[in-house]
């Protein structure tokens, strides 16, 4: 007979049951501790997620605002290369930044030009009797620095100006500059009307001219 025969059998019941209870608190700790973990790394995964996806709209807005301007680029590029080609297809002998400084001298403080045109038209001869190979045309010296022959149909470079004067006394003075300028000739008034701007008088015209940079050899 050994010592542990005489511990009775509802203490050993107990410390079993006691056991029992401890296997089972743990168990349940263990599984809440998992649960906790599993709800923090998803709890981290979709706030994770949620900026990522932020970023990603955010970067789509930029990517539609950068496409938009990249297409408001595009259009201007296009619209300057047409006016471009559009210039180019006017090739006066005179420099167009001495035209425009001329012009700068010879509108007044009160005309306001809303628009410039510039093409290029046939050179007309004033006189209507002359032989039947007609006058000589001499172009400007600048017209071909590199040698090549003038064109087949002789042209000159036409200015029309349109805009807004004070009075028509300020449009005469204007024809009479661009007149007085050794850069213009054949200035010839297209149209003058009065107007009202805002309860104020005023007068719209129209004049074209010539550059002055060919001369009709008889």
């Amino acid at each position: 007979m050994t010592e542990i025969d005489f511990i009775p059998q509802w203490y050993r019941a107990g410390r079993k049951r006691k056991l029992w209870y401890h296997r089972q608190y743990l168990i349940f700790s263990a599984m809440a501790a998992v649960i906790a973990l599993g709800c923090f790394v998803a709890g981290h995964s979709l706030a994770t997620a949620r900026a990522e996806l932020t970023t990603m709209r955010d970067n789509l807005s930029t990517g539609i605002q950068t496409i938009q301007r990249f297409r408001q680029l595009q259009l201007r590029w296009d619209n300057l290369n047409q006016k471009a080609s559009m210039l180019h297809s006017v090739t006066p002998r005179t420099p167009f930044a001495s035209v425009l400084a001329e012009l700068s001298a010879c509108v007044g403080p009160n005309v306001v030009l809303n628009k410039l045109s510039i093409q290029n038209v046939p050179i007309e001869s004033k006189e209507k009797n002359t032989a039947a190979a007609g006058p000589m045309i001499r172009l400007g010296a600048a017209e071909n620095a590199k040698g090549n022959s003038a064109q087949a149909i002789p042209a000159q470079t036409e200015v029309v100006l349109q805009g807004i004067a004070a009075d028509g006394s300020v449009v005469a003075g204007l024809i009479a500059s661009l007149e007085e300028s050794d850069y213009f000739r054949q200035v010839i008034p297209g149209y003058s009307k009065n107007i009202k701007i805002r309860e104020c008088s005023a007068t719209e015209f129209e004049i074209r001219c010539v550059l002055a940079d060919y001369e009709i050899v008889k």
